[in-house]
């Protein structure tokens, strides 16, 4: 019974230590582990944040770099407005690109009496380019004594001595075609776009008169006074305006008649 029982304790005691030696060899291995874990996140950490140091001294670099900060300003497309002009308007000398809002700049050239519309790059740099397209006069507008060229679209544009153009000229000294909108003035949209059709039909129109209540009228190789009312119907009003002078001046051996009221789109009034 002793043998026996010293045998069973002697092997109690050798599971005992086998169970001791692997918990540390387990243990032994975790911290290993952990410890490889740990220095590979000090790794990354430490790559990260070089990384960040790289990046913000990039970006000081960048934003320090005498390319990035506008140097010249390029434009195209002037024919009234003069480049000095654009470029104080644009104000952007010794800017840095990054700081800029194009379409800001874009509002701001627009401004200009002439500017229809801008189109604003800063790249590459460190050229800012503006692209612009001028409005184009139609015709003069004299009244209340100024004298003003108009666009198409009736805007009323500063005249330019300067630029030598022969334009028609509407003489409207009430100032009755003349309208506001959004606070500035401008002529009557419909108005203009009804001028502009009268000299598409006549290119040789040289002055055009508007009065209340006549509406417009005009000289016919300066020997006929045209009366054309509000000219709104204006295809027809030509259409008769002519039948009514080659009428006249068949049966009048090729002379012309004093007057020509077309005011009604219906009727020429013929006045020998």
């Amino acid at each position: 019974m002793s043998s026996r029982s010293s045998r069973y304790h002697n092997n109690k005691r050798k599971r005992r230590s086998r169970f001791s030696l692997a918990a540390v060899v387990d243990n032994f291995k975790f911290a290993q582990r952990r410890t490889a874990r740990r220095e590979r996140l000090a790794k990354a950490q430490l790559l990260a944040a070089l990384l960040a140091l790289l990046t913000v001294a990039a970006l000081l670099f960048a934003w320090n770099w005498n390319m990035l900060f506008v140097s010249q300003v390029h434009v195209t497309g002037l024919h009234y407005t003069n480049l000095a002009t654009v470029v104080r308007q644009a104000d952007v000398g010794g800017y840095h690109v990054f700081g800029l809002d194009p379409d800001r700049l874009q509002k701001r050239v627009e401004q200009l009496p002439f500017v229809r519309r801008a189109q604003v790059s800063v790249f590459p740099a460190p050229v800012l380019r503006i692209r612009v397209v001028e409005r184009q006069p139609v015709f003069v507008w004299q009244g209340a004594g100024s004298s003003l060229w108009v666009d198409g679209e009736g805007v009323l544009l500063p005249a330019l001595p300067s630029a030598h153009l022969r334009l028609p000229v509407l003489i409207d000294n009430e100032s009755a075609l003349v309208v506001s909108m959004t606070g500035e003035k401008r002529l009557s949209a419909v108005y203009a776009g009804r001028i502009s059709h009268l000299l598409a039909l006549n290119p040789a129109l040289q002055v055009l008169n508007y009065r209340v209540p006549d509406g417009f009228s005009f000289r016919w190789r300066h020997q006929t006074t045209v009366y054309l009312g509000e000219a709104d119907n204006l295809s027809q009003q030509w259409r008769l305006l002519q039948g009514a002078l080659n009428s006249f001046s068949n049966q009048h051996g090729g002379t012309l008649p004093s007057a020509v009221d077309v005011s009604r789109p219906d009727s020429a009034i013929v006045t020998p």
